[in-house]
């Protein structure tokens, strides 16, 4: 315990940490808002029908897939800190177009599409070029508290966000929700022009640089392909996505047609996975020293698996259906945020600096394809062998992973 509070001193005495974290909460906080108030604006201002609701979705989601192997290309030939504060300026300024559309009453759909597209983008961009930058910031022996502290973050603004969201829209519409997270990120990007912190460039790594895209992709996949421990972390994390976004496929049918929760009650429990979320957040660091990586990740996953397998059970009394959801959520949640900081730090310490953004795109754009493979496969199974079956496969699945983990991890020994 001593250690860990020696850790976290040491981070707090971090100005430069400390202003790139309270430029990542407040950006974080400000996305979330506008996760739930593009799609409250499009119902709210323009009466958007289910499918209309769908396409503002599925550009967000396609963004990433869009330009994430470019960003990792252009965030390794330039510095991380002007991408960071370029990407929230530009997505302040596409936000304001909103609010500013409502006023003028030329607000449409296709413009909210293309401005979720646009802001996906973006943001993409800024999430590859902070995971490359923290460790201009931080030594290595304080990436996994420092990648900690940042998951904290997220998981408050998975909790708060949302409810920020609810009351704005509540109390000023909206468009006006958005025009104050547009606001945000201005603050973010004022908070991170003020880091001191020099990052070192290669110029004998720029001079190789090749004007040729394609060649800088093949050099950021063969790294991890050449590395075992990222090319394992790469299996690993495309297991996972797979077979987690087939829960995310069936979760609210599931909670709703079959374990018998209401609208409301759902979005409580789903809003509990961000306790989780802090919980395992909190404890990663005091986890992967007890019990050294490989076993705390697979360990981790195991424990995720379990809880969706559990949470297939969920029927009869609602105080138990609600206790079982309620333990998947915090249990699972938990052991998953664990499970990716610990990844997310050992990728930052065993890429070469030089490759570090291309090899961030690779993690941040594989994944999510894995997943929404994941997606269409949980549906159809969800359709022909029933939602609960769906879930046991899934964690049945994971576990599948955890094994495999094992086994790779195990391979390579402890770094």
């Amino acid at each position: 315990m001593k250690h860990l509070d020696q850790d976290t001193a040491s981070l707090l005495k971090n100005g430069d940490f400390l202003k790139f974290w309270s430029a990542q909460t407040i950006s974080l906080f400000g996305s979330v808002v506008t996760r739930d108030a593009l799609p409250l604006a499009a119902i709210l201002v323009l009466s958007a029908s289910p499918i209309e609701i769908s396409i503002l979705m599925a550009a967000s989601a396609i963004a990433p897939l869009s330009v994430g192997l470019l960003a990792g290309v252009w965030v390794d030939r330039i510095k991380r800190k002007p991408i960071l504060i370029t990407c929230d300026i530009t997505q302040a300024i596409l936000l304001l177009t909103i609010p500013w559309a409502a006023y003028k009453g030329a607000l449409s759909m296709a413009h909210l599409i293309l401005i979720a597209f646009l802001a996906g983008c973006f943001a993409v961009i800024s999430k590859v070029a902070d995971q490359s930058f923290l460790p201009s910031i931080l030594k290595k022996d304080d990436l996994l508290e420092g990648n900690s502290k940042l998951e904290m973050s997220g998981a408050l603004s998975e909790v708060g966000g949302a409810s920020l969201a609810g009351i704005l829209v509540q109390m000023f519409t909206a468009p006006i929700a958005i025009l104050i997270d547009a606001f945000s990120f201005l603050v973010s990007a004022a908070t991170l022009v003020s880091i001191k912190t020099k990052e070192s460039v290669d110029r004998t790594s720029l001079q190789n640089v090749s004007p040729s895209l394609w060649r800088e992709f093949k050099l950021g996949f063969a790294t991890v392909w050449e590395n075992d421990r990222l090319r394992h972390m790469l299996f690993v994390q495309l297991g996972l996505a797979f077979f987690g976004w087939m829960v995310g496929a069936v979760y609210g049918l599931f909670a709703l047609n079959e374990a018998g929760l209401n609208p409301m009650l759902l979005g409580l429990l789903v809003g509990s996975g961000g306790v989780g979320s802090l919980i395992g957040a909190t404890l990663v660091k005091r986890v992967e020293g007890r019990l050294g990586f490989t076993r705390a990740v697979c360990i981790g996953i195991a424990v995720n698996a379990a809880a969706i397998i559990f949470l297939s059970t969920a029927q009869g009394m609602l105080i138990l259906v609600v206790a079982i959801f309620l333990a998947q959520q915090i249990f699972g949640d938990a052991a998953q945020t664990l499970v990716y900081i610990i990844l997310t730090t050992k990728l930052q310490i065993n890429s070469p600096p030089e490759v570090l953004g291309r090899i961030s795109s690779i993690f941040n754009v594989l994944p999510p394809t894995a997943g929404l493979l994941g997606l269409i496969a949980g549906g159809l199974c969800g359709e022909y062998l029933g939602l609960r079956t769906t879930l046991v496969v899934s964690g049945a699945g994971s576990l599948v992973v955890a094994v495999m983990a094992y086994h790779l991890f195990s391979r390579i020994g402890k770094r």
